[in-house]
């Protein structure tokens, strides 16, 4: 998504001749890259052996699904990297204040993104970062506790139901958010429009009531 609002913002302007097609090819990529990427994780896994806790990973993928992990990491940190810099050139656009109309809304659609995958990529990041941490911090004792005692460890750290637990509320709370700031947005326009007319009316009552005072 950051890569496509990237392309947005550079692109602005002729954005619309090709934006379906980028989101086909966006989506198409995400939804293949998680598929070729599971499958070589957990391929050839032999399902029967015993799992620690609830997580996918068992003897003989472990360090497959680590390494995914650890990458995963890698791709939350560069995402967070890629938010920051659509962020500052995307205000750069906007603070020149000249552009058309499909300009202002593409830059304002940035604004609506970055607004919304910025609190769930940090919620992300900092998942897995524990995850990965504890992780690496916990196989290295693997050997020098009993089996309980590290199946304990693990269960204690595994962060990732917690993710699945709280990652669709905190969307729903951001989408909430958005709303809220979108009609507060209208509110003032709604706002500004209409002491517009009043001016607009006042003024031209004053001319009018000053023309027939003259001729009078």
């Amino acid at each position: 998504m950051v890569v496509e609002r990237a392309i947005a913002l550079w692109k602005r302007e002729h954005y619309d001749k090709f934006g379906l097609k980028l989101g086909i090819v966006s989506a198409s990529i995400s939804i293949i890259a998680s598929v070729v990427f599971t499958s070589w994780a957990l391929r050839a896994d032999d399902f029967t052996k015993p799992a620690a806790y609830c997580s996918a990973a068992t003897v003989t993928s472990a360090g497959r699904v680590t390494v995914l992990v650890f990458s995963l990491c890698g791709v939350d940190v560069l995402t967070l990297i890629g938010i920051l810099v659509l962020y500052i050139f995307n205000d750069i656009a906007l603070k020149r204040k000249i552009f058309d109309l499909q300009s202002s809304y593409q830059l304002r659609e940035n604004i609506c993104v970055i607004r919304f995958i910025l609190p769930l990529t940090v919620f992300q990041t900092i998942c897995y970062l524990i995850f990965s941490a504890s992780t690496g911090v916990i196989s290295l004792f693997e050997s020098s506790v009993s089996l309980l005692t590290y199946r304990t460890l693990f269960a204690a750290f595994y962060v990732i139901p917690y993710y699945t637990m709280i990652a669709p509320i905190l969307i729903w709370f951001i989408i909430r958010w958005s709303q809220q700031l979108k009609q507060s947005r209208l509110r003032r326009l709604k706002m500004q429009n209409t002491d517009g007319k009043e001016v607009y009316f006042r003024t031209y009552a004053d001319m009018w009531n000053s023309e027939l005072s003259n001729k009078h």
